[in-house]
């Protein structure tokens, strides 16, 4: 069976704010070791993501069975850097929040989303695309030619030096 004959992938809008949030509570709660706050969580995604997807510098994508269940989700914003010779003007996509429900995976469905978030990020002239990979979505990632970086990160809260 097709990827079309079971699920539906439909660009959304600031409306589905709950069910992204839910998704990205869902993904953070596979590889976070601390908690995740739901509400908290929905509350800072509507303030953050709610003014990118209604301005054009974000999009979101759901997919759905054909019953309309929510089963998978990404985002991807656009948001500037100092440029790079890589990324002249600074501009960046950065995917986030790719989470597919356990019973749904390995059927194509994040690979169509992905899809969806690298053609919009084209389709604005964006050169060029960053990610954050759990080790689960690291070969789909990869099959795309993305490829690790040197990235570091250090948090910053009140207890550090």
């Amino acid at each position: 069976m097709s990827l079309d004959e079971v699920y539906t992938v439909r660009r959304v809008g600031a409306q589905d704010l709950a069910v992204l949030s839910l998704f990205r509570c869902r993904m953070f709660g596979e590889f976070w070791d601390g908690p995740v706050d739901a509400a908290a969580m929905n509350v800072r995604d509507e303030a953050f993501f709610g003014p990118l997807l209604a301005g054009g510098d974000a999009a979101a994508w759901l997919g759905e069975t054909k019953a309309g269940e929510a089963v998978a989700s990404a985002i991807v914003v656009v948001y500037t850097l100092p440029p790079k010779p890589w990324a002249v003007d600074g501009r960046t996509a950065y995917v986030c929040s790719m989470f597919t429900d356990p019973a749904h995976r390995r059927r194509g469905l994040a690979r169509r989303l992905f899809g969806e978030c690298l053609e919009f990020s084209r389709a604005l002239g964006v050169s060029c695309a960053t990610l954050h990979a759990a080790p689960l979505g690291r070969p789909l990632y990869e099959s795309f030619g993305f490829a690790a970086t040197n990235e570091m990160r250090l948090p910053l809260g009140a207890d550090k030096p």
